[in-house]
């Protein structure tokens, strides 16, 4: 069966589509693979920078950790001596207190300060000191 000349033509076309449509595939498929590969390789740096920058700062934080090993006892004074002067601020303020009413109050003769503290320990409402 011979083919007819607007048949030939129709076939050509589709022909020279077909060729150029595969030539975009081809392309498409290339740039494809380029942007996995692309992505591969980004991961690739990523993970090397990470891994470059734990091996350079690790002895730096094997420093510090040493550092921080080492003033634990002295934090735990530092929160041992906190708490103790918490437990004794009150009566700093009360000596505070004493101290602003003793500069109020007017001379008292020598040797009263002495019966003042004895008195002061023998009084039952305070407990002993």
């Amino acid at each position: 069966m011979p083919i007819e000349p607007s048949e030939r033509e129709i076939l050509e076309k589709i022909a020279e589509q077909t060729a150029e449509n595969n030539k975009i595939l081809r392309g498409l498929r290339r740039d494809s693979r380029w942007a996995k590969f692309g992505h591969w390789l980004k991961f690739l740096i990523i993970l090397g920078a990470i891994g470059a920058s734990y091996y350079y700062i690790s002895p730096y934080l094997d420093k510090m950790m040493q550092m921080y090993a080492n003033l634990q006892p002295y934090l735990g004074k530092l929160d041992q001596l906190s708490q103790s002067v918490q437990s004794i601020q009150p009566q700093i303020e009360s000596l505070g207190k004493l101290s602003k009413d003793a500069q109020s109050l007017p001379k008292l003769p020598p040797g009263s300060l002495q019966i003042l503290e004895e008195l002061q320990k023998m009084n039952p409402l305070q407990g002993p000191r």
